[in-house]
């Protein structure tokens, strides 16, 4: 369970740093997840269960 946790905060985290900067039209940043559209929560959402199938199937191969 542990692992879990770990392993999903870590996903959440680099989830919400790929959907905070936006790099396309010029640098900025959208660190306040309250002020988010559509756009940007589906990104994130994206993001994190791409990290985690990502970081899970690298922890099975490396055992």
């Amino acid at each position: 369970m542990k692992k879990l946790l770990e392993l999903s905060l870590k996903s959440a985290f680099v989830a919400y740093i790929v959907s905070a900067f936006d790099f396309i039209g010029g640098f900025e940043m959208h660190l306040n997840p309250l002020d988010w559209n559509q756009r940007k929560l589906i990104l994130f959402i994206v993001f994190f269960i791409l990290t985690a199938v990502i970081e899970s199937f690298f922890i099975k191969k490396k055992k």
